[in-house]
């Protein structure tokens, strides 16, 4: 007695139908979550991110991060700069939360710190920037805090008066 080839057809199907659904899940979330661009758009894509303006008090500059896409970021993607009236400071690696990160103009020393307000280990809204120098800021004197991408673009940025 022989059996039928027909179950083993419909097994085959199965198979082929079952792995096709897990195939599309699997592409969906890499798509999702950023990894995987299947039609890139001829460049690279850069956060943004929007800086509220600062509020200065004494020696210190505070702003916040009022809205930034994607929702977080990894903070070894990151650096910072000061400009101080135009000129730009060397840039440095962003630190770990609650470290300043140290720049320098003029021979004037200034240190930039992140908060992480939601202590998770990646830059989101609601983070804050402090700005603070030794000596306080210069009056007449304009700055502007920048955070750039790791390929040096500016991504987000804020201004105050010394």
């Amino acid at each position: 007695m022989t059996l039928p080839s027909r179950p083993k057809k419909r097994v085959n199907v199965v198979w082929v139908v079952a792995i096709t659904i897990v195939a599309i899940g699997v592409v969906i979330a890499l798509v999702f979550v950023g990894i995987w661009e299947p039609f890139p758009t001829g460049g690279s894509t850069r956060p943004s991110m929007t800086l509220s303006p600062a509020s200065r008090s004494g020696s210190f500059a505070t702003t916040y991060i009022a809205s930034m896409r994607p929702a977080g970021l990894l903070p070894a993607d990151l650096s910072v700069r000061l400009t101080v009236n135009g000129t730009a400071t060397s840039t440095a690696p962003m630190a770990s939360p609650g470290s300043p990160a140290q720049v320098s103009a003029n021979s004037k020393v200034y240190y930039v710190t992140w908060f992480d307000a939601t202590q998770e280990g990646i830059v989101t809204s609601t983070d804050t920037f402090t700005v603070s120098g030794l000596d306080g800021f210069v009056p007449a004197t304009s700055y502007a805090l920048q955070v750039l991408w790791k390929d040096g673009a500016v991504i987000g940025s804020t201004s105050w008066s010394g």
